[in-house]
This record gives structure tokens, sequence and C-alpha cells, in this order.
């Protein structure tokens, strides 16, 4: 199917608000809203903008815009709820998925399989972070990357400190230009202060 899009301007979702969205093009960034009929025919929740998304759109003034069409999705970060029918688009067209736990305090393997049972369905690269190495011992984080190599086959994995600033070197070099990537994990692993 042809988009018919030539009347408009693409434009990347880089924040979500109650009903309004933050896109960005070569021109600026802008507040944006769908279209009545977008919402009109919106089946679910996945039918709306997600940050990530690229975005046909028109620029009303210097600030603010109206989103037109939502773009075909490459890749899709989406959680669904136990027992709903609908799920939430967490982010669209991400390339990799950075999933982040601190050695330590709430260090949980569990974890990093539900985060890449998401991201695998998605068709999301996922890509262990084992933050917060000032915390702990060189032999807790020996013994990690261990059990983590014996329970996943060909990851990456990454250990990285922002305080002391060890691995940001790694990360920084594994990052390459016109790629999207995301951060995931719980709260207080240090996203954050990594980014």
């Amino acid at each position: 199917k042809s988009l018919e899009l030539k009347n408009f301007s693409a434009a990347r979702v880089i924040a979500e608000h109650k009903e309004a969205y933050k896109v960005k093009n070569l021109n600026g960034e802008y507040w944006a809203k769908v279209t009545g009929k977008q919402m009109f025919s919106a089946a679910s929740r996945t039918d709306y903008p997600a940050v990530g998304d690229w975005v046909a759109i028109t620029e009303l003034d210097e600030a603010t815009a109206v989103i037109y069409q939502i773009l075909p999705r490459k890749t899709i970060l989406k959680k669904k709820y136990t027992g709903k029918q609908d799920a939430q688009v967490i982010a669209a067209n991400i390339d990799v998925a950075f999933i982040m736990e601190s050695l330590g305090r709430d260090y949980n393997l569990n974890r990093f399989e539900r985060y890449f049972v998401l991201a695998n369905a998605g068709g999301i690269k996922p890509v262990i972070i084992l933050n917060k190495l000032d915390l702990a011992q060189e032999s807790e984080l020996n013994e990690t990357i261990e059990q983590i190599k014996n329970r996943f086959e060909n990851i990456d994995i990454f250990a990285t400190s922002a305080v002391t600033e060890r691995g940001l070197n790694e990360i920084s070099n594994y990052i390459i230009r016109g790629k999207t990537y995301c951060f995931l994990g719980s709260s207080g692993v240090g996203k954050s202060s990594l980014i």
C-alpha cells in the first residue's frame, strides 16, 4: 500500500504525555495530537503513537503539530497485562534494548529472562548491562557473568559504574549512529545516571 504523505513531514515521537506527543523533525520539536479520525478508527492502544514511532505530521505553528498517521513499525516493545486483552506499547522502532540490573541488593537472573521475552517478541536485540560495579566485589561480578553466560547464549554483556566511569567507553563504542537504543530495568538500577 502506498503511503500518500506528500503534504506531510516525517517526525519521530520522543515523548508521550496524556493525549499529547512530543515529536521532533528537521525543523524542531512540537507538541502534537492525533486527529479525531485516528482516534475514531483506533481499535486498540497499539493504534496510537508510541515513543520511537515515525509519524506523518503537519506543523501548525512553531510549537504545535497534528499527527495524521503512524508509519509502519520495524520493531515494537509492548507489555501485555495479565488477564487483559489490550497491550501497552512501550516503544517502537528500537534496535537494541540495554537491559540493566545493579549488582548486589536486588539482582535477579530471572528478571533478565522476562525482559528478553519482551525484547525478542518485538524483534529487538537484548544486551545486558551489569551496573553499580563500585558497590560489588570483582569476584561477584565474575560469578554473575558466568551465570549469565551459562543461561543465555550469544549475549553481549557490559559491566559499568557511573561513579567510577568503568565500562562507559565500551557502551559508547557499541552505540552506532542511525540505530535506536532503549534502557530497561527496575527502578534504582542506575539507568538515568548511566545515560
